[in-house]
């Protein structure tokens, strides 16, 4: 009978804190199958008739996992009272074994590699161990000639190094060179059988597909890899080609995955391991809503939760902020109509149907998003982290709260962006023809179509005039009252405050992401949003003294 063990004691510490709550070995990689139940499938295919698990850390999670499934060969746990490593734990399943060769695999790669014919292989030559093997630039150090393994160590003097691939044939004789109860690995043993003149073999493995899931940038990679083996319809899981993509003020990552026929884009979010509505929930179920709304977002293609991954429509690499400076005033105020008229589609489309829960942190915009998120975010982040002021938020709090009325004192509410800003508005040119498409929408909420306005009039990444501002917000102004038929007075108030809001956001944002976050190039913008701040607040010196005179004084 040929038997299997999946090595699964470990800790998984450099996938912490992820690993903390769930082993290593129950990651999700494809589907939401663990990769072990990935393993234990492939064992059965090659022909493996029973299969043993050893485990320590979170053991009872695994054990739950397996009495689950329904494998049509028998899974048996061995649990290792103390870590014993990679030797330690195959002696300790001495009893499990028999005459037969076995194989022995870590239980954190992700491989395509025949395991039939490693078997095979080994049987076929008389030797204690086979080693599969490949080459691997990250982790080459072991010497090989004639198939036979000369060092497991670095040498420079031989022609070609190779890496082990965490799978390996062994004959039950080599029980006999590993000590009982004691934490030791298998390369250790290996090693010392090398010196004893006792020949180790391997097998070396070309265009294969090998990846491990040690720590969470190559579990992230795996994962991108199996989602993407889908969306380019390969036949076999490979190694994509990817392009690493300059973010902006979030910490996710973004990747352009590609081939010869076609693209798409990889947003890569934090693991998920809470049940509660997170960003990368946010970003897939809006954006989803959005583009099913026939409004000009990116369509989602698929979406990984557990490791926060969403594929999306790839729109190319031009922002408004980069092509706005490139044509002429008049083709400039003609674009930013065009974009107002897709944000006015978008606030009365994007709210119907737009389910609340889809919001990861707030849902409505509201007086206490205003004051925490905008308000006490300027003072701590702008005024004392940045500029090194004492002033208590608390002084302020009353001026704020009258900004936060004014702000929040209209009759409609709609989709809000919440980000409207020449960063997030992506440009695809085709002939003659402009698409613009809205991107960062995962914040988006129920809100005020102003806000939205401000975060695109006084975006301090293009600068407008402020006579471009006022002929825009016009424009806004006139096309809006006369479809929802409000007063222009009561659209103008609620722009003017929400000016402010945006601007303290803004402030606190550039702050913040320079100070803290070390993202020191949206340093530049904070004198312009500065500016701009003062010139609105000037006209309500009377309203609100104490915000006008405080930034009245800053002088950068």
């Amino acid at each position: 009978m040929k038997k299997a063990l999946i090595l699964a004691a470990g800790f998984g510490k450099r996938l912490e804190p992820f690993s903390k709550n769930l082993p290593k070995v129950l990651f999700p990689i494809a589907k939401e199958r663990p990769i072990i139940d990935i393993i234990i499938n492939q064992l059965i295919k090659a022909g493996f008739e029973s299969i043993a698990i050893n485990t320590h850390h979170l053991s009872s999670k695994i054990e739950t996992f397996i009495k689950k499934q329904k494998y049509r060969v028998p899974v048996h746990i061995y649990y290792e009272k103390k870590p014993l490593e990679t030797a330690g734990g195959i002696k300790n399943l001495e009893d499990f074994w028999n005459d037969e060769p076995f194989l022995v695999i870590n239980g954190d790669i992700l491989t395509n590699i025949d395991l039939k014919k490693l078997y095979e292989f080994h049987k076929k030559n008389n030797k204690i161990a086979t080693l599969a093997l490949h080459n691997h630039n990250k982790f080459n150090k072991i010497s090989v000639k004639n198939g036979i393994i000369k060092s497991f160590d670095y040498d420079d003097k031989a022609k070609e190094l190779f890496a082990f691939m965490g799978i390996h044939i062994l004959e039950p004789k080599i029980l006999d060179f590993i000590p009982e109860d004691k934490f030791i690995g298998i390369i250790d043993i290996y090693k010392a059988l090398i010196k004893k003149n006792i020949e180790i073999n391997s097998l070396t493995f070309k265009n294969h597909y090998w990846q491990d899931i040690g720590n969470i940038q190559d579990y992230e990679e795996t994962v991108l890899d199996n989602i993407g083996q889908n969306f380019f319809s390969l036949k076999k899981l490979e190694k994509l080609k990817k392009q690493e993509l300059q973010g902006d003020g979030s910490d996710r990552r973004w990747y352009r995955l590609y081939n010869k026929k076609k693209s798409c884009i990889a947003s890569m979010h934090s693991i998920a391991t809470s049940k509660k509505t997170l960003e990368v929930d946010s970003f897939s179920d809006i954006g989803n809503h959005l583009f099913n709304k026939n409004l000009p977002y990116p369509k989602i293609y698929s979406k990984d939760r557990f490791s926060g991954i969403v594929l999306l429509q790839d729109l190319g690499d031009i922002k408004l902020q980069s092509y706005i400076k490139t044509i002429t005033q008049d083709k400039t105020i003609k674009i930013y109509k065009q974009i107002i008229d897709w944000m006015i589609e978008g606030f009365y489309k994007g709210i119907e149907e737009f389910d609340l829960k889809w919001c990861f942190k707030n849902s409505e915009y509201n007086k206490k998003v205003i004051i925490e998120d905008e308000c006490k975010y300027f003072t701590e982040s702008f005024l004392n982290n940045y500029l090194k002021k004492n002033i208590s938020f608390y002084s302020l709090k009353k001026e704020f709260n009258y900004i936060a009325k004014k702000a929040l004192n209209f009759s409609i509410s709609g989709f809000m962006h919440r980000d409207m800003q020449s960063r997030n508005i992506m440009v695809i040119k085709k002939d003659k023809n402009i698409k613009f498409y809205f991107i960062d929408f995962q914040g988006g909420m129920k809100g005020l179509i102003q806000y939205d306005l401000a975060s695109l009039l006084i975006d301090p990444y293009v600068n407008l005039s402020k006579n471009t501002q006022n002929t825009l917000s016009d424009y806004c102004t006139n096309k809006f009252i006369k479809l929802f038929k409000v007063e222009e007075k009561e659209f103008k108030e609620c722009y003017k405050y929400c000016t402010i809001t945006r601007n303290l956001q803004m402030l606190g944002a550039f702050s913040f992401l320079s100070k803290v976050k070390k993202k020191i190039y949206f340093e530049e913008y904070i004198p312009i949003a500065l500016k701009t701040l003062k010139e609105n607040c000037s006209e309500l010196r009377n309203e609100v003294p104490l915000l006008f005179d405080t930034i009245d004084k800053i002088k950068i």
